[in-house]
């Protein structure tokens, strides 16, 4: 769900761009399958990197966070906890 919440807003701002940049050049559909050939390629790894980095660092302190690990309990929290996350790396990334 994560993921599917991720690549929904990534939609959504490329079709923005795609917008906002085609507007001055009349090439809207290109400006969008740019963005997406750019997310499914340099932009899943740099989001794979993202993520990695994050989870070294704040294993260096208090915030518990593995992704894709929820815990025993306040599974809800660790799961919300991750979704923000992934979703502030993704908008980085993008």
């Amino acid at each position: 769900m994560k993921q599917v919440l991720g690549q929904f807003s990534i939609h959504f701002v490329n079709i923005y761009i795609a917008f906002d940049f085609g507007e001055k050049t009349g090439l809207q559909c290109e400006w969008y399958i740019i963005n997406g050939i750019n997310d499914f390629s340099l932009g899943l790894l740099l989001q794979y990197c993202f993520l990695i980095l994050l989870e070294k660092i704040l294993s260096h302190t208090k915030i518990k966070f593995k992704s894709g690990e929820y815990g025993d309990r306040n599974y809800l929290k660790a799961y919300f906890l991750q979704l923000f996350i992934w979703i502030i790396i993704v908008a980085i990334v993008k």
